[in-house]
């Protein structure tokens, strides 16, 4: 949901229960920059709960000023991506022969059948999946994002109350999967699968030559997974076996050593759990570096970016697509 293009510097801001990341970045001679970075906390968790709270509004916004104050960053245009718990995302096949107010029409049909609530409560946006038609499909598949209206005004008194201009709104997969894509060492052609670990679920894309999919397993209880180790074999079982039911229930190989590439992002990532995954498999599997695909400017006071990261993912993916 783009409502705004900027070719100047741009914060992207990613927000996941209390967790902030932001990421200033601009564009030099065609290629993006990150300028700075910073992490922080809200008060509480940015959830559903919160919206009818309208005290929290100023709160937040306070927040988010004294961030962007406290750590230089220049620009006041920022694109922010929200944690994807808060939005549907569906994939829905139609007919490749569809296309404008009959696809629009196909889509509003499709998405009546899935809501309970009005649909005028609702944001309802979708990406048509091109490939299909190229390759003479008699199918094409679509990305539907539906989101709550009353997220995007809770977002748009937010910001109408920093310094900020609100220039677009994401979800945190998709800002994930732009940063992958911006990899010149990453072939979309090939089977490659993000996993973003998360406190409550993970949440998994595999993505390749137009095919697009996206899944959530939850995480058993943590009670009994104090100890690290203990929580990072749990997690280790889990992603192992889901992504192996994944590669085999979409005809994608028969082991996840048939996808070329596994990026772990988000919170909870670790070496360990990566290490305890690849001594039982022969993936290609690594924590992924936004900071290695965008060229870093600058960085000012902010060791965490540099320490981890995985956890700015989605924040340089939110920067991306506001230009």
């Amino acid at each position: 949901m783009s409502m705004l293009q900027t070719e100047e510097g741009l914060i992207g801001l990613s927000i996941r229960e209390k967790n902030i990341r932001m990421t200033e970045t601009v564009m030099v001679q065609d290629k993006f920059q990150v300028l700075r970075t910073a992490d922080g906390e809200l008060t509480e968790p940015f959830s559903y709960e919160i919206l009818q709270n309208r005290s929290s509004i100023k709160r937040i916004a306070d927040e988010l000023n004294n961030l962007v104050a406290g750590n230089g960053f220049n620009t006041s245009k920022v694109s922010v991506t929200i944690d994807s718990d808060l939005v549907l995302i569906k994939k829905v096949p139609t007919d490749a022969t569809l296309s404008g107010p009959d696809l629009g029409e196909h889509i509003t049909w499709e998405i009546d059948q899935l809501l309970v609530s009005p649909r005028d409560h609702f944001i309802v946006d979708f990406e048509q999946n091109d490939t299909d038609e190229m390759n003479d499909s008699q199918e094409r598949q679509v990305v539907v994002v539906v989101i709550r209206k009353e997220i995007v005004d809770y977002l748009r008194e937010v910001f109408a109350a920093t310094k900020l201009q609100l220039c677009a709104i994401d979800v945190d997969v998709f800002s994930a999967q732009r940063v992958l894509a911006k990899s010149q060492d990453v072939n979309l052609q090939e089977k490659q699968a993000l996993v973003d670990i998360r406190k409550k679920n993970i949440q998994i894309s595999v993505i390749y030559n137009g095919f697009c999919l996206c899944t959530e397993v939850n995480l058993p209880s943590e009670d009994g997974l104090d100890i690290v180790a203990n929580r990072d074999e749990q997690l280790a079982r889990v992603l192992t076996k889901e992504l192996r039911r994944i590669v085999l229930d979409n005809k994608l190989g028969k082991t996840i050593d048939d996808l070329q590439g596994i990026y772990f992002y988000g919170q909870d990532v670790n070496k360990n759990m990566i290490d305890l995954i690849s001594q039982a498999h022969n993936a290609n599997l690594q924590a992924l570096n936004p900071f290695g695909i965008i060229e870093i400017a600058e960085v000012t006071n902010n060791t965490a970016a540099m320490q981890n990261p995985e956890n700015f993912v989605t924040s340089v993916g939110a920067a991306i697509k506001g230009f």
